[in-house]
């Protein structure tokens, strides 16, 4: 089974106003509510891929709380963990023309909500996948995706991360390598102080991680995998792109959901690559996650 976790949720509000011009007043063309959040995101991708999955997420109070479980009423097999006196943080995104504009709000979690995480999580069992994907929400130790890596890896679990800052430096501190991280090229550059502009960073920085296998998105140049014994460069679709916000993790959901059938990585790759690139292009990943307004 493949779970997904999500500790720093997001109702996401995409406004798309047909041009944006700072200190004026603008007005959208449409508007939709999205239940997101990057764990959120990979679930409803292979959700559309037909991969059966089970997202474990936090889930605050308050209006945004409620919208946000609302738009996940079908999801039957999720585990949704509600917090108390937070609500749901909304992430303002601006679509305008193609480029996005986006402002996050924050979300804050304490020792009760953490403990149930980890009480959610003693469901997974051996052979399982967990893909640990976002921030952290605001009252965590930067150490906490670290820690529970190393309560999966007591049960001896496949796990994949995709997050940044401190907290991706910690999780690489872990005596065992990691079986997959998918940082973007800026998340990989952050880690070094260094910018990735080509394949061949991608390549050098992704080595110096020391994970076993690493899927480095680069946006519109595609995305770069170097494995323990090899390297694997996958340029994107040439489309005109309608929406990107969430296109890392539909990229690693198409890879997770090539890579459990066939086993190869090259494959997975290729599909991870070609699922982003139809998603940049259409703005569509599962029905369910979003209702016009």
């Amino acid at each position: 089974m493949i779970y997904t976790l999500t500790l720093n949720p997001a109702l996401d509000y995409v406004m798309e106003p047909s041009s944006l011009i700072r200190g004026e007043v603008n007005r959208s063309e449409s508007e939709k509510f999205i239940a997101a959040g990057k764990g959120i995101n990979v679930s409803n991708a292979l959700d559309s891929l037909e991969v059966e999955n089970i997202p474990i997420a936090l889930v605050g109070s308050g209006f945004a709380g409620d919208e946000y479980m609302r738009l996940r009423k079908s999801c039957t097999n999720g585990v949704f963990i509600r917090v108390e006196d937070c609500d749901t943080r909304v992430n303002v995104k601006i679509n305008s023309g193609g480029m996005i504009t986006e402002v996050n709000g924050s979300f804050t979690i304490n020792k009760k909500e953490v403990d149930e995480v980890f009480n959610a999580l003693s469901a997974v069992s051996d052979n399982d996948t967990v893909i640990i994907s976002g921030s952290l929400p605001d009252g965590c130790d930067t150490d906490l995706y670290a820690r529970i890596i190393t309560f999966l890896n007591e049960k001896k679990v496949t796990v994949i991360a995709d997050t940044s800052s401190e907290p991706m430096r910690e999780i690489l501190k872990q005596s065992e390598p990691l079986f997959l991280i998918k940082p973007n090229r800026h998340e990989l550059g952050e880690i070094f102080c260094v910018e990735i502009e080509s394949y061949d960073d991608a390549v050098t920085y992704a080595k110096k991680t020391g994970c076993r296998n690493v899927l480095v998105s680069m946006g519109a140049m595609g995305a770069v995998l170097v494995t323990q014994n090899d390297v694997y460069i996958h340029e994107a679709p040439d489309v005109t792109p309608l929406y990107t916000v969430g296109a890392g993790d539909v990229l690693l959901a198409g890879f997770v959901a090539e890579y459990i059938r066939n086993n190869n990585f090259e494959t997975a790759l290729s599909a991870g690559v070609k699922t982003a690139g139809a998603y940049v292009a259409t703005s569509i990943i599962q029905p369910r996650i979003g209702t016009t307004v």
